[in-house]
């Protein structure tokens, strides 16, 4: 595949760079796509919400050139007294929002978010915390495309970076946690990056699923 294909990033503090850690985007190009001429645009920020990245993509003057964006947010939307049903008509707007947006040809990705239950019981309490988890739960089973309450629109969806980062039990691996059961390192975000890269090379965006030579420590 000869064209080259610039992308853009949605998401909250688990996709952008902060905590003394790399935002996702830096592990989704390798050294030879930038030289190729790729490039990502992360509109990320730290405690978004859905709503705030709508505002954000809205904001951006460069929606329209996008070939593919990739939207994995939610995560301060979990309050358990509000329905996931209710949090994921925004959701839903976003995408919409977003294929209204670009050009017709752009590829939209959605990506359940990274594990947290540790996180909610913290916040609201073992109670609450576990119905914001089902809430998790539920708003992810929608984000991959699933259930009665589906999102609908994007060309492709990924949840394996969410499998590959969970202890087991719905809580940040340890190995990946940064010390208070959401923000995870650096290594936790080479694995979003590969997994996404994975779905942007099976919808046509990347001449290959691996970027090499790889920027991290897999090589």
């Amino acid at each position: 595949m000869s064209e080259v294909f610039n992308g853009c990033i949605l998401g909250d503090s688990t996709i952008c760079a902060g905590y003394g850690c790399f935002g996702v985007d830096y592990y989704v190009l390798s050294a030879k796509d930038i030289a190729a001429g790729y490039t990502t645009t992360n509109l990320a920020q730290g405690s978004h919400t859905i709503l705030n990245q709508k505002a954000a993509w809205l904001a951006d003057p460069n929606k329209s050139t996008y070939d593919w964006v990739v939207v994995e947010i939610g995560l301060n939307d979990l309050n358990p007294a509000e329905a996931a049903s209710v949090a994921l008509v925004r959701y839903q707007d976003l995408v919409d929002t977003i294929l209204s947006g670009i050009k017709w040809s752009a590829r939209v990705v959605t990506a359940t978010m990274t594990p947290c239950k540790a996180d909610l019981i913290n916040i609201y309490g073992a109670g609450p915390g576990a119905v914001a988890y089902t809430k998790w739960l539920d708003m992810n089973e929608a984000i991959s495309g699933a259930g009665a309450l589906a999102i609908v629109g994007m060309m492709a969806s990924v949840s394996e970076h969410t499998d590959a980062l969970n202890d087991g039990a719905g809580n940040l691996d340890p190995l990946y946690d940064l010390g208070d059961g959401i923000h995870e390192n650096d290594a936790a975000r080479e694995i979003i990056a590969t997994k996404w890269r994975i779905a942007l090379f099976n919808i046509g965006c990347f001449p290959d699923e691996r970027p090499y030579p790889w920027k991290g420590s897999f090589q």
